[in-house]
């Protein structure tokens, strides 16, 4: 790790108040390097939380729980700019807003997506989230996140905590594919505050922009996450220069089922989200479907899998 990158991570941490927590230093954070493994998606993820960085409304019963992250690429230096975070969890009382009924004021309340800045950094606020029966067994205290860096696929995991005492008995919190995802917090008082460094599998030689104003180096079509998807799913893209582009889902057979982008785009990141309808509005069953981009000689498909 470069001596600039190191300095950069440790002034973040100064700034976010982590640099006195003697067991982050301990776990020796800053030197650590591994990719960050995926874990199951679960059943109450929705795909159109509201971009925001409080998650949890004010007067939410809980502790408040405040999370400070950077995302780096696999070279464990470069910071992954303009990242997508999706984050959601249960309430204190283990249930899921929008998937189940609680009693929230807000129907996305303990959701939310945030995007990276310059220097990889998120952060976001909402309240410790609570155990819940999963069959005979609680599942820990844990964190639902899909993290999509540009032009690469998305990674779906989960984050624990240290000293839950049900992690050793639930089965994908304890395999020790997640012991890098079991991060301490530190007690502020009435609040905690975790740091959560996150290593995507991301070559940062072919993902590396092609000037200073950080466009894309190529053309590509990325995978639409979620996926499967129900109802909505979220489709990104990518352009070397400014392009007519036509982006589409199609049946498997290979008839146009929605138009998404048309005409004239520019120079950079863009995404298109798709409600599962086709152009005259209706509903389409379950299935699999692609998306499809042409943008000059480029072409590039995508299959999405689509659950009623």
């Amino acid at each position: 790790m470069s001596h600039a990158n190191l300095f950069n991570r440790r002034h973040f941490l100064a700034t976010t108040g982590l640099a006195t927590a003697g067991m982050f230093l301990a776990r020796d954070v800053l030197a650590q390097c591994e990719i960050t493994t995926p874990d199951i998606l679960g059943p109450f993820h929705v795909p159109d939380a509201p971009f925001r960085t409080v998650l949890a409304s004010a007067d939410e019963p809980g502790t408040r729980l405040f999370i400070d992250g950077q995302i780096f690429g696999n070279d464990c230096e470069t910071p992954l700019a303009n990242t997508l975070v999706d984050v959601w969890h249960a309430t204190e009382n283990g249930c899921y807003s929008v998937r189940e009924s609680c009693p929230d004021e807000d129907p996305f309340n303990c959701r939310g997506q945030m995007l990276t800045d310059a220097d990889g950094q998120f952060s976001f606020e909402t309240i410790m989230p609570g155990w819940y029966l999963n069959g005979a067994s609680f599942r820990p205290s844990h964190l639902h996140m899909i993290i999509v860096p540009q032009g690469s696929p998305a990674l779906i995991t989960q984050i624990y905590f240290e000293g839950d005492p049900y992690i050793e008995d639930d089965r994908w919190a304890s395999d020790p594919l997640a012991a890098a995802r079991i991060i301490p917090l530190m007690d502020e008082g009435a609040t905690k505050r975790g740091f959560l460094p996150l290593h995507m599998d991301v070559d940062m030689v072919t993902a590396a922009p092609d000037d200073a104003h950080g466009l894309p180096s190529s053309v590509a079509l990325m995978p639409n996450y979620p996926n499967p998807f129900n109802p909505r799913t979220t489709i990104r893209y990518q352009l070397r220069v400014d392009s007519n582009v036509s982006l589409a889902v199609y049946t498997l057979d290979g008839k146009l089922v929605k138009d998404l982008a048309q005409g004239s785009r520019s120079a950079g990141f863009h995404s298109e989200d798709w409600d599962g309808r086709n152009n005259a509005g209706r509903e389409m069953p379950s299935g699999v479907y692609l998306s499809r981009l042409l943008a000059g000689g480029f072409q590039g498909v995508q299959k999405m899998h689509l659950v009623r």
